[in-house]
């Protein structure tokens, strides 16, 4: 195996309400040192969402917007738009720029909000 294959530790992303992802590591919450990511490349992101029929209850879900990355940013293989919130489901696969390492969101469960 070489280094782009070997596998990483599981990146918790629970504690903050938003990750930054990029090359910089000075400044990226989730550093990633392939040359073909951007500095500032996407960012992970918890927003409300209203519960489908309760109008009183809203749930935390984790979504995913590519910055204007220079290589894209991948959601199951296709390239999403830049500069647009893709809601991210579990089982959802995230891959960026050129790079083959695959991002898997594993959830434990679902926080409601009241």
């Amino acid at each position: 195996m070489n280094n782009s294959e070997q596998p990483l530790d599981t990146l918790h992303i629970s504690k903050q309400s938003a990750y930054l992802i990029g090359r910089q590591e000075v400044i990226a919450d989730i550093h990633l040192a392939h040359a073909s990511i951007s500095s500032q490349h996407a960012v992970l992101q918890y927003r409300a969402v209203q519960i489908s029929g309760n109008n009183q209850k809203t749930s935390c879900q984790p979504y995913v917007m590519d910055l204007e990355s220079t290589n894209g940013t991948f959601l199951n293989g296709v390239k999403i738009d830049a500069a647009r919130y893709y809601q991210l489901k579990r089982g959802d696969v995230l891959q960026f720029g050129a790079s083959t390492r695959e991002y898997v969101l594993l959830t434990a469960h679902t926080t409601s909000l009241s």
